[in-house]
């Protein structure tokens, strides 16, 4: 190659006669070129020095900075080391293209001929690209940084002087250079020195930190870069010296002090390439351009209406005149509709102006009152959710009479009111909130279909070998739509999407979600920060990123590697979900992956009606209890325990002495048997055999805090996601977040005509689903075991104004004693009891089929029916997500029945009352 690009640049000639060898004839004349003309010392002139174009342009900066001409010099040199050093620690086409250009310019002078000019730009060039490809063989070769960074300062001072002009105009004197600089004493004994010393101190600080800074990559990476600039600055000051004519009497001061300086400027420009080079750092800076041209965008059209020369059509302002009482009751959620005496506000130039007075009639749909109520009739104006729905005449009324959708109403205390059409009222660039969030759509009743756990490759989507899977979904897609799907779910994995610490990888979603709003559906994505794989009906696998193990492991300043996850009575270790009591070591992970999927999709806010996050295995919340990692342990047994690691123990110890003071006064309440060590239950078997996971101040005890690690857990992580995606300004805002409770509905009892005989409910208490000391399983009106664990979701619903939190039960679909008398199944009445709770406690709640292969069956639509707000009238639920889409529109039965379900509930309708369904 090199031959090659040395004919570009000479001179074409004639053909010689004899024969000779082409490219020493070359190479000869070359040599003839840059010889000085044979003329006398005393009348040659002094050629000017020569400057590169790296050179001129750093010393255009530092000449306005620096007056003081060694200083700058300085200053030059040290910048270009840098540039040069990032360029070489860059990554990608980035750090090719970087390394190209900074090379080439460092050895090409602006006051050279244009032949030379491109042989030096082509050698500097040559010469980084083969110090950066040795990079890679000696990173291949060698495991420490230090010793990585003195083979390659080596290497590099070698390619200084190979890749010159001179070693084909004046190769004798290369190969002098060369033996003078590889042969050197002094040069092996400052490498030596930097070798041992950077070795010792690297190897002291890796053990010393477990091993974890040779696998950081910015940590190796400055190291690297520090060794290979000592190096080469102390080198170059040592080849200096011995220019001078110092021989052996060096001062080894200057070769230090050089050394360390440039080592510190590799270091810095090692540290600059490799984040300078990330590809997440180049994502983030085409967001910040795209979000500044759309700010700007968006700022002259929000200028443009707030002066009032133009309109916004998908929201209105009132001023309240009349009817305060009844907007407080509204706002207040003790009434669900309102009439209002108001002022409508517009602006001209800046300032309000407020229309003549009008009724203007305010009514939340859902609830037990899908109609419009009477009252409307006497007013102006109408306001309620779905005005598409609405007849002609009311629609007319309406403040939105072309609108669609949800709509939303917004009050300042009781003087002023604006509605907002749309998802989420922050989609709309000019909306500036003003008090307290109303949503209009009441209890909105939702008909969604799960989508598949994966579809094609979701490492690589645009694979040839998943278009056929695509197709099939596409056409699933529109299936959906036709029979009347709000919105499909579909699982995020954690797993795919951020494989290593910090990178994410979104193509698969980012055509997920195109797809589905190109059929006119929703999403609901399901962060899943779970395992996908290992439970009933799962097809894939993708696990939780692995490297988030090692990170709770330097987190909890622990030695064990598996301090994350769950520990069984069994032993055992469950690898599927992060563990509830290292929870707050795993937080910032899961905030990150929030914020960068918002950050994602922030701009598809429109077609996003939820926010599902996964709190525990299966993306329930709920220990794995009986999940695959334990013996017999599954459906329908009592399931095994899950609070033996490290953590869960200390964590049960706090607990007990927190309460009662002392550990000697938790052995006085606890007695011998359980005292004599503040742990979980030894002999599990016996503790439940007996009876004391229930009848002793130990198993109550055990349980209060079992159950209440579990709530806290989800607690901490639906109030991160709040923060994230409900917070005041967050491109979310007002989207539902959602999260998933399990059914477990084994154990749990039987039926006795309308009476419930109830079991030992071993199940649920292992699962952490329900405590021993409220005495609250035998009446409905204390919530037969469920009011903590609905009460932590009713407790959520303060910590955003903006969006909801609604939870999601399991189990819908299945009759009670399904199984047999001897599973003590009661999956439809378990429905039951927990949509009554939600209920009491007024929370939206809304449910799920357990098992696919129940869709066939028209009484398992029966049992979901008579359970759903708007198809009847004791309605419970606000909504079903049925398992899966192809399971529904594969099947004549579960098509008919969807489509049964949509018929009474699109558009609004009476709902009438149904009998309970068995």
């Amino acid at each position: 190659m090199l031959k090659g690009q040395m004919q570009e640049i000479l001179p074409v000639q004639t053909k010689p006669k004899e024969t000779d060898n082409t490219a020493a004839r070359a190479i000869e004349r070359l040599r003839e070129q840059m010889q000085p003309s044979a003329l006398d010392d005393s009348t040659q002139v002094k050629a000017a020095p020569k400057e590169s174009y790296l050179h001129i342009a750093l010393n255009t900066v530092t000449s306005r900075l620096i007056t003081d001409d060694a200083n700058r010099e300085t200053a030059n040199h040290l910048g270009g080391e840098f540039l040069k050093t990032a360029a070489l620690f860059s990554k990608g086409k980035f750090g090719l293209a970087t390394t190209v250009l900074t090379y080439g310019l460092d050895k090409a002078t602006h006051n050279s001929t244009t032949t030379e000019k491109v042989a030096d730009f082509t050698l500097g060039a040559a010469k980084g690209l083969t110090i950066k490809g040795l990079f890679g063989v000696v990173a291949k070769s060698y495991s420490f940084a230090p010793t990585k960074g003195v083979l390659m300062g080596i290497a590099a001072r070698d390619a200084e002087v190979v890749f010159d002009r001179e070693t084909f105009t004046s190769p004798n004197k290369t190969f002098g250079k060369l033996r003078a600089e590889t042969l050197n004493p002094q040069a092996w004994l400052f490498d030596a020195a930097v070798f041992g010393v950077g070795e010792g101190a690297f190897h002291g600080v890796n053990k010393a930190m477990g091993g974890r800074l040779v696998k950081n990559e910015l940590a190796s990476g400055m190291v690297l870069g520090g060794s290979f600039g000592t190096v080469n600055g102390g080198t170059a000051e040592i080849m200096k010296q011995v220019g001078e004519g110092k021989g052996t009497d060096l001062d080894w001061g200057k070769v230090i002090q050089k050394g360390v300086t440039e080592g510190g400027v590799g270091a810095l420009g090692a540290g600059f390439g490799i984040k300078g080079s990330d590809p997440r750092l180049h994502a983030s800076m085409r967001r910040s351009l795209e979000s500044a041209k759309q700010t700007g965008i968006e700022s002259t059209a929000r200028f443009a209406e707030n002066m009032g020369l133009t309109k916004d059509a998908t929201t209105r302002e009132f001023v309240v005149v009349g009817g305060k009482d009844n907007l407080a009751a509204l706002t207040g959620k003790t009434e669900s509709s309102a009439m209002l005496s108001v002022k409508e506000v517009s602006k001209f130039l800046g300032f309000e102006r407020l229309g003549e007075t009008k009724n203007l009639f305010v009514q939340k749909l859902g609830d037990g009152q899908p109609g419009i109520r009477p009252a409307a009739d006497k007013a102006d104006l109408l306001a309620t959710c779905f005005p598409e729905s609405l007849s002609a005449a009311l629609k007319a009324k309406h403040i939105f009479p072309e609108g669609k959708g949800p709509v939303w109403l917004e009050a300042k205390g009781a003087d002023r009111v604006k509605l907002a059409l749309g998802d989420t009222p922050f989609q709309h660039r000019n909306y500036n909130p003003i008090g307290q969030l109303v949503r209009l759509d009441g209890h909105q009743i939702t008909m969604n279909v799960m989508g598949p756990l994966e579809i094609g490759n979701v490492r690589d989507p645009h694979n040839p070998s998943s278009k056929g899977a695509w197709e099939a979904f596409e056409k699933e897609l529109g299936e959906a739509k036709k029979i009347g799907a709000d919105a499909v779910s579909t699982d995020v994995w954690w797993g795919a999407v951020e494989p290593k610490p910090g990178e994410f990888n979104w193509n698969y979603y980012d055509m997920l979600s195109t797809k589905i709003a190109a059929q006119g559906l929703k999403w609901v994505p399901i962060l899943s920060l779970h395992q996908c794989g290992g439970n009933i009906g799962d097809t894939s696998n993708v696990p939780i990123p692995m490297w988030i193990w090692s990170k709770i492991q330097s987190s909890a300043k622990s030695d064990n590697p598996d301090v994350g996850k769950y520990k069984s009575e069994q032993g055992n270790t469950s690898s599927e979900y992060v563990s509830a009591w290292s929870t707050d070591h795993a937080l910032p992970y899961y905030k990150r992956v929030m914020s960068e999927f918002q950050n994602q999709y922030g701009g598809k806010a429109a077609i996003i009606s939820e926010i599902n996050v996964s709190l525990g295995p299966a993306g329930e919340l709920r220990y794995p209890s009986y999940n695959s990692h334990d013996s017999n342990s599954g459906y329908p047994t009592r399931g095994a325990l899950q609070s033996y690691s490290d953590q869960a123990k200390a964590s049960f110890k706090e607990f007990a002495i927190s309460k009662y003071g002392s550990e000697e006064a938790v052995k006085q309440k606890w007695g011998e048997k359980y005292g004599a060590a503040i742990e979980p239950p030894k002999n599990v078997d016996e503790f439940y055999s007996s009876g004391d996971y229930k009848n002793s101040q130990f198993g109550k005890d055990f349980f209060d805090w079992y159950n209440g690690s579990l709530t806290s857990h989800g607690t901490k992580v639906i109030t991160t996601a709040l923060d994230v995606f409900g917070s005041e300004g967050s491109q979310f805002a007002g989207i539902d977040i959602g999260a998933k409770m399990p059914g477990v509905h084994w154990r749990v009892g039987e039926k006795n005509g309308d009476q419930v005989v109830l079991s030992d409910r071993q199940a649920e208490l292992s699962a952490g689903l329900i405590t021993t000391s409220r005495n609250d399983w035998q009446n409905d009106a204390d919530g037969r075991g469920y009011r903590p664990i609905i009460s932590m979701f009713k407790d959520l619903q303060t910590k955003s104004k903006f969006s909801r939190v609604i939870p999601h039960f399991t189990a819908l679909e299945m009759a009670d004693g399904h199984e047999g008398r001897a599973i003590q199944s009661l999956p439809y009445t378990l429905s039951r009891w927990v949509g009554e709770e939600a209920n009491r406690q007024g929370l939206v709640i809304k449910g799920e089929n357990a098992l696919a292969w129940n869709l066939p069956d028209p009484a398992s639509w029966q049992r979901m029916a008579s359970l759903m707000k708007g198809v009847n009238q004791n309605g419970l639920y606000d909504g079903l997500t049925f398992l899966r889409i192809s399971d529904v529109l594969s099947n004549d039965v579960a098509r008919a029945q969807f489509q049964d379900i949509i018929s009474k509930i699109r558009p609004p309708a009476e709902a009438q009352p149904l009998a309970e369904a068995k």
